[in-house]
Formats: structure tokens, C-alpha cells, sequence
């Protein structure tokens, strides 16, 4: 389930895209062995909008971390 901070940061990578069309945005999807299973960055700006382990309940981001 996405949070609300999760459907705000996807709707401003969106709105950042059409502000700057000529940016090199990417949906990228992680190794899911990892912290991290994906982000989402704008590469020309170097700017993390969203890190999918936002959307890890508290107890699975714990199980991560051990």
C-alpha cells in the first residue's frame, strides 16, 4: 500500500517531469535483496524524490536492517 507521502513525492516526479521535459528522469527498480528495492531520481539535477522503502512497513524495514 502507498502511503500519502508516497503518492505525493510520484505526483511531483511527474509535475517535475513536465516542468523540465528535457530531464533524464528514472523509475529504477533495485536488486530487491537490498535496503532500497528502487528510487525514484531526476539524474540531470542529481534529486532523490522518493526511496521505495518508504513504502516498507516499520517491522519490514527492521527485518532489512538485521
Amino acid at each position: 500500500m502507498i502511503n500519502r507521502y508516497g503518492i505525493g513525492a510520484r505526483i511531483q516526479v511527474i509535475f517535475h517531469k513536465l516542468r523540465h521535459p528535457r530531464h533524464k528522469v528514472i523509475w529504477r527498480r533495485i536488486d530487491e535483496s537490498g535496503f532500497c528495492p528502487g528510487d525514484i531520481t531526476c539524474e540531470t539535477c542529481n534529486v532523490m524524490f522518493w526511496c521505495r522503502c518508504h513504502d516498507l512497513s516499520d517491522e519490514k524495514i527492521n527485518k532489512r536492517l538485521e
